[in-house]
């Protein structure tokens, strides 16, 4: 099992409560993992209201985390969060660049 599978099985409430845990936390690291997490859930069903809010907070704090860190444009920082997670969701497959 994956870590994702951990933090998002459950219910509905366990998970909410997990996952605004880990963006309350403060480390950048559980906010980045809460955006792969809604993210890859995204992709197989949609997201209720309260998760599409969790989702996009989380990502707006990951946003300017990036955007300060490497002194780059949030467009940019967006970009890049979407390449990393894409590339996460291919992980293991073989490289074709």
């Amino acid at each position: 099992r994956h870590r994702m599978d951990d933090e998002m099985d459950g219910n509905y409430k366990q998970r909410i409560r997990s996952q605004t845990e880990m963006v309350d936390s403060g480390d950048i690291l559980k906010v980045a993992q809460v955006v792969k997490n809604y993210t890859h859930r995204d992709t197989i069903e949609k997201l209720s209201s309260t998760e599409r809010g969790l989702y996009e907070r989380a990502r707006k704090i990951l946003v300017g985390e990036i955007s300060v860190a490497c002194n780059i444009e949030k467009n940019k920082a967006k970009f890049i969060i979407k390449e990393a997670v894409r590339k996460g969701e291919r992980k293991g497959q073989t490289k074709g660049h």
